[in-house]
């Protein structure tokens, strides 16, 4: 894994957040299967520390604090997924669904 920030290792850095993300894709679906969102969004935080910039890690941390009931702290980090994908609808359409689903409606 390439953490250095000198230009030269720009393209290893990049294809190693590529590496990092395929796993942690692969840590979603298996913890998500088995219902470990407080576990997931654990180890999601501590993946921030590296890859600060990365619009798929903020929503898949998201993405798990939406699953581990916190939806405060999930709008927030969509909020922050908007800054850095403002183009992309789905954002803050889904911290719309998390705020209205939050407010626990009959269904």
């Amino acid at each position: 894994v390439v953490l250095s920030r000198v230009p030269e290792q720009e393209e290893d850095r990049t294809v190693s957040l590529q590496n990092a993300a395929a796993i942690y894709d692969l840590l979603s679906i298996t913890l998500g299967r088995r219902g470990q969102y407080v576990m997931l969004s654990e180890c999601l935080e501590r993946a921030m520390k590296f890859a600060f910039g990365e619009f798929h890690l903020w929503y898949q941390v998201a993405l798990s604090m939406v699953a581990c009931g916190k939806s405060a702290y999930a709008v927030s980090l969509l909020r922050e997924c908007v800054k850095l994908r403002p183009s992309d609808p789905t954002v803050p359409l889904m911290a719309a669904k998390v705020c209205i689903g939050s407010l626990h409606w009959p269904p």
